[in-house]
C-alpha cells in the first residue's frame, strides 16, 4: 500500500514521507510533517495507545497541519443501535478471528486527540453515520503565514 501510494503522488512523491512501524512504539523522525492521514487505522488501537500515538504526532506537526481520520462509528440513532452497533461487533469479532486482533471494540478516538491537543474541525457522515471522515488540527499554534 504504501508503494502505491508513492507511485500515485509521482513527481511530488519526494514530498512524501511514508513509514512502515508499529504505531504504538514509532517514533516520528525529520519533522514538522503537515499531514497525518489515518484510514480505518485507529480503530485497530486502545484510545490509551491512541492517545499516546496523538501526543507524538502533536509535538511533530507543523501549526497549519491537518490530521485526516476515516473510521467506523455508532450513531445514536435508532440505526445505531439497530444496524451499525451489531455489523461494528461482526466486524470486530471477524477481524479478530482472522487478524489476531485483540481491540473489540471502537476506541474513544475523539477523546484521545482532543487530549493530546487537537482540534476537530470538520466532519462528515456516510451511511447514516456508520463511516465518518474528519478532519483535526493541533490546537494553540498560530498556522504560519
Amino acid at each position: 500500500m504504501l508503494d502505491a501510494l508513492l507511485h500515485r503522488a509521482s513527481q511530488n512523491a519526494r514530498r512524501v514521507s511514508v513509514h512502515c512501524a508499529d504505531a504504538r512504539d514509532w517514533q516520528p523522525a525529520n519533522p514538522p510533517y503537515d499531514l497525518v492521514v489515518s484510514h480505518f487505522f485507529l480503530d485497530c488501537l486502545t484510545t490509551k495507545e491512541i492517545r499516546a500515538l496523538a501526543e507524538r504526532l502533536r509535538d511533530a506537526v507543523s501549526p497549519s497541519a491537518m490530521w485526516v481520520v476515516s473510521e467506523f462509528a455508532v450513531p445514536h440513532s435508532g440505526f445505531g443501535r439497530l444496524i451499525a452497533r451489531p455489523l461494528v461487533w461482526l466486524l470486530y469479532r471477524a477481524f479478530g478471528l482472522l487478524t489476531g486482533l485483540k481491540i473489540r471494540s471502537l476506541p474513544d478516538h475523539h477523546g484521545a486527540l482532543r487530549d493530546a491537543g487537537f482540534t476537530l474541525t470538520r466532519r462528515r457522515c456516510w451511511l447514516h453515520g456508520l463511516l465518518v471522515g474528519e478532519m483535526w488540527r493541533p490546537q494553540n499554534i498560530e498556522p504560519e503565514a
